[in-house]
């Protein structure tokens, strides 16, 4: 596991040594729901432990259920995802992962009925957002967060699923969501979340979640915003 905003040190990106990413050693991973569902939910999340802390100075995202954060919910709520898919307008970033970060304004949340005309089977702990011509989510951005800004912090609404080849936008992008009910229960990995996806957050040795990794350090200013992303497989 790789936490930072680089791949690899690129000056020509603004990379230097203090943004590539830093290995992180994962010592266990709960992913089991998912084959007892038999492969065919939405539930394909997994939760990591760590074998050291996350060094200080990267950036955590925040888990709305346990902020009052009710706005959130607004459908005027304008929401974000970050990734190293590709970008298939940056020549020899067409079918490999762009060596940055990169941020993309998803606008606001398709209303549910509408998301359902375009998708007849839409699981229900799925919502949709609309696509544009020139920015999407592409390859290699699934499983990254969806994510809101509220008086100075993030907080992640969902994780990327899939959405139109990023050559032929024409559908809503799918993300599975981090509904706003949920069980306290920290000390066991037991969550009303998808996934039974949960962070035992007193724990001094991290619980890393799939879906946040990419976005630990979304406050770093040189993060491209309006990248065109791409369809995740």
């Amino acid at each position: 596991m790789v936490g930072g905003v680089c791949t690899v040190k690129d000056e020509k990106h603004n990379c230097d040594e203090k943004d590539v990413g830093i290995l992180m050693k994962v010592v266990s991973a709960n992913y089991s729901l998912f084959f007892e569902q038999h492969c065919s939910g939405t539930q394909d999340i997994a939760i990591l432990e760590l074998e050291k802390n996350v060094p200080k100075g990267i950036n955590h995202i925040c888990l709305p259920q346990h902020h009052n954060v009710d706005e959130l919910l607004d459908s005027s709520t304008r929401m974000f995802s970050y990734g190293w898919g590709v970008d298939p307008r940056k020549k020899g970033f067409d079918i490999v992962p762009v060596p940055y970060l990169q941020k993309v304004d998803l606008g606001q949340r398709m209303p549910n009925f509408e998301c359902q005309k375009f998708r007849h089977d839409k699981p229900a702990d799925t919502f949709c957002t609309y696509e544009y011509a020139d920015k999407n989510v592409c390859s290699g951005d699934s499983g990254g967060g969806v994510i809101a800004k509220l008086n100075g912090r993030s907080y992640i609404l969902g994780v990327v699923s899939h959405g139109s080849a990023c050559r032929d936008l024409r559908e809503d992008s799918h993300f599975f969501p981090v509904p706003l009910t949920f069980a306290r229960d920290y000390d066991r990995f037991r969550c009303a979340i998808t996934a039974d996806l949960c962070m035992h957050l007193d724990a001094e040795t991290v619980i890393a979640m799939a879906l946040t990794w990419s976005v630990f350090s979304i406050q770093n200013e040189f993060l491209n915003t309006g990248q065109t992303l791409s369809d995740p497989s």
